[in-house]
């Protein structure tokens, strides 16, 4: 057996394979991006006034007044990644995600290293009311892919935390604020009948501070809700605005605080053309 000649084929096979996921989303990002509102409206320092005090402070102090409201985002990110509670090493990838403000939805493509010979691919949507997660391993074999409610409402809650990266999207109609007290506040998000809600934390500056949410973990029929915490550890100004930088994800456990996810923000475009977006 030449196994020069196997490692050769596993690698074409990966490549194709490889090229039909990143097809596969790009197709995706696409259908997100149809219907594009015509234009971004300026926002005022009026259209703030509706909000809780907390969230108007935010939007003040992040810089969105006298720009144009987000229509669609941008991000890329590198991260570390622990799969199990007790994983001591952290795994490290690159990722990048598009983001649709006036029709919520979001679509995350990750590539990681876990070896020499292994590599993980994951992709993460939320599009027209529902969510779906899909994680294949080098390229070939899946090993997770899920949908269904409890994933919707999961993934609304996931984009209700990341919009700290365009903050100008607290202001849509479709999200209701609640006062929480002077340095906290609850969003709550309706898409068609799914219902997701967080809290959002502020210091004095009128930084977010926290996003967390009881958000579901697993999809099994005896998954139940668990504490689901952002915590933001560096901002910085990006397109004139002072949006987080730097976050770790925390789920707190019936048996201890699981800290699996680091991310670092490396770029943010913010309405940018949609050729330059819907490429994974």
């Amino acid at each position: 057996m030449d196994t020069k000649k196997i490692i050769t084929g596993m690698f074409i096979i990966s490549t194709i394979m490889g090229c039909s996921i990143h097809k596969k989303a790009a197709q995706e990002r696409a259908e997100m991006l149809q219907q594009l509102p015509q234009s971004a409206q300026i926002i005022r320092a009026a259209d703030l006034e509706r909000l809780p005090q907390p969230v108007k402070q935010w939007l003040a102090s992040s810089g969105v007044v006298g720009k144009k409201r987000t229509q669609t985002a941008f991000v890329e990110q590198t991260l570390r990644m622990k799969l199990k509670p007790n994983q001591e090493k952290w795994y490290q990838g690159k990722a990048n995600q598009i983001f649709t403000i006036w029709k919520p939805g979001f679509n995350w493509m990750m590539k990681m290293k876990m070896s020499p010979v292994m590599n993980v691919k994951a992709r993460d949507k939320f599009a027209n009311g529902h969510g779906e997660m899909h994680i294949k391993m080098n390229n070939i074999i899946t090993i997770a892919k899920a949908q269904g409610p409890k994933i919707d409402e999961a993934s609304l809650q996931r984009f209700l935390g990341e919009m700290v990266w365009f903050p100008s999207a607290a202001l849509s109609e479709q999200i209701n604020w609640e006062t929480i007290n002077n340095t906290s506040a609850r969003a709550t998000i309706t898409i068609n009948d799914i219902e997701a809600s967080g809290t959002f934390n502020f210091n004095t500056k009128g930084e977010v501070v926290s996003f967390s949410a009881m958000r579901y973990k697993d999809t099994g029929a005896e998954a139940k809700r668990q504490l689901w915490i952002n915590t933001i550890e560096k901002t910085a100004i990006i397109n004139g605005i002072r949006v987080p930088v730097k976050t770790s994800t925390t789920w707190r456990l019936d048996d201890g605080d699981w800290t699996w996810l680091k991310l670092e923000i490396t770029d943010i475009k913010l309405n940018p053309a949609i050729k330059q977006i819907t490429n994974p």
